[in-house]
């Protein structure tokens, strides 16, 4: 990874204060079985992930609190999301075009690749397709994916390094151990090399 483009992650990641003074538990992955009346606005399985609306995502992730000029921190800074609309940020009426999901700021501060994955997948389109991989140097473990619906809600210049749909999840370990993932960073565009 650019090591560039990681430290803008972890200056992103560091600008998060939590809400309140208590360290929350790692948010539970929702049933499948799970009623959710407007799924079929949702573009992620149960809302609340990559390419969903501010509302969809406070619906399913609780209120979120203003984080500077263009992120939304939930959960007592367990998830960080940047939203879009246009080729502008928009917190209102905007889109999540990038997730941060921070062990850290639970009870949890690692999780395995394994719970890592299932994490992530509940953040990622319900048409993503896996497209690559790829272990960097830096301690970063990348999977690029492609999905249709996010071409069709994205402005074009929103996928960097790749082609419109393309989204990547980031997975930050601690000393290269994949069994010490840390953060999660979901967002569009392909793998930054």
């Amino acid at each position: 990874m650019n090591k560039a483009v990681a430290g803008v992650c972890l200056a992103l990641s560091c600008t998060v204060l939590p809400a309140c003074g208590s360290t929350p538990s790692e948010p539970e992955v929702p049933d499948q079985a799970e009623d959710v009346s407007t799924e079929a606005e949702y573009i992620s399985p149960e809302g609340g992930g990559i390419g969903d609306t501010r509302a969809n995502f406070d619906d399913r992730r609780g209120t979120g609190e203003k984080s500077g000029e263009s992120q939304i921190v939930y959960q007592n800074a367990y998830i960080l999301t940047t939203f879009v609309k246009g080729s502008d940020y928009d917190l209102e009426d905007g889109r999540a075009q990038n997730i941060l999901i921070q062990f850290g700021e639970t009870n949890t501060p690692a999780v395995s690749m394994d719970r890592a994955l299932e994490i992530a997948e509940t953040f990622l389109p319900k048409d993503a397709t896996k497209e690559s991989e790829q272990q960097d140097a830096d301690g970063f473990y990348h999977i690029q994916y492609s999905s249709d619906s996010l071409s069709e809600v994205f402005n074009p210049g929103w996928f960097h390094q790749g082609e419109p749909g393309d989204v990547t999840a980031t997975f930050w370990q601690r000393e290269g151990n994949p069994e010490q993932i840390f953060a999660i960073t979901i967002g569009t565009g392909g793998i930054i090399e």
